[in-house]
Formats: structure tokens, sequence, C-alpha cells
């Protein structure tokens, strides 16, 4: 869908923005991420039960819960985290070998650590982003779902959980 991938991308160019995040325009930020939270939320309305949208309704739930773990309740985060990784669960299940599910379980983990250390569950957080990082230290390498970037960004974020937990030494 079209509209869909015009928001994926203005979501994506708007949460990863830096510059958004500069004292000043947090609240921009917050604006733009909640248009992309409603669309995604009317997506899920409109499509969410539907099997031909199985994928496509799980990285929605994914976007959602990354969102309202940026600017809204994290409980309510959990649960969209939750509801994106049972699905690309199944999915592996059906088929292990495709790397993008793989990579999209492991972005929907990752989601999941960072709601549930918000929410001062951070050894539940950690071993939630040990699987993530497992699972994306076993996609081939090269490939588009294991990029560098990413691995330094999940070994980064393990780093933070261990010294949260007083583990510095790990």
């Amino acid at each position: 869908c079209e509209a869909r991938d015009a928001v994926d991308r203005f979501y994506t160019k708007v949460a990863e923005e830096d510059l958004l995040r500069v004292e000043g325009l947090q609240t921009l930020r917050q604006d733009l991420l909640e248009q992309a939270l409603e669309y995604y939320r009317r997506f899920l309305k409109q499509r969410g039960s539907d099997p031909d949208f199985g994928s496509d309704a799980a990285v929605v739930q994914g976007n959602v819960a990354s969102i309202l773990a940026d600017v809204g309740d994290p409980a309510e985060a959990l649960v969209a985290a939750e509801q994106a990784t049972k699905v690309f669960e199944s999915m592996q299940a059906a088929n292990s070998t495709d790397p993008r599910i793989t990579g999209r379980l492991a972005g929907a983990l990752a989601v999941q650590a960072v709601v549930l250390d918000r929410l001062d569950r951070t050894h539940e957080a950690l071993d939630m982003h040990v699987r993530s990082l497992e699972l994306h230290e076993s996609l081939p390498m090269g490939s588009p779902e294991r990029s560098a970037a990413e691995s330094r960004r999940l070994w980064s974020a393990r780093g933070a959980f261990e010294a949260r937990l007083g583990r510095l030494e790990e």
C-alpha cells in the first residue's frame, strides 16, 4: 500500500532524526510521531485482523509500540510490542529460514526490551534484548537485515542494560 509506505518513510525519518531531539524541537517531534501513530492505529483497525496483511499488521504494531515507548504510555507500548512479537514468532515457526522474518522478530523483541526497561523491569528487558541480539547475530553477514549500525546499537543497548543491573564487568 503506497500510503502506508509513505507513512513508514515519514515515521522512520522522524524517529531517527537527531535534530528533532534537540531542545525546542521535541514538541514538534512528538506531534509528528503522534500523527504517524494515528495513521497506524487506523490501519490496524481497518486491516489488523485481515490475514492478507498479517506481516504488515505486525510491522505496524511494532511501529505503534516504538512510538508509544517514545512518546506514549509504556504499558500500552508493551501490549503492542508483545502482539507484534507473537505474530513474528508464529511466522518464524512456519518459515524459520526467511531472514526478513528473523530480522523483524529481532526488532520486535528489541522494542519489547526497551519498553520493559522503561517499566523498570530491566531483568526481563535484558533477557528479551539478549534474544533479540542472538537472532540479529544469526542473520547472514552482509544481508540487509543485519546492518553493522544495528549490531552496534544492539550491543550498546545490551551494555546499558547490564550497567543498569550493576554488571559493569559484563
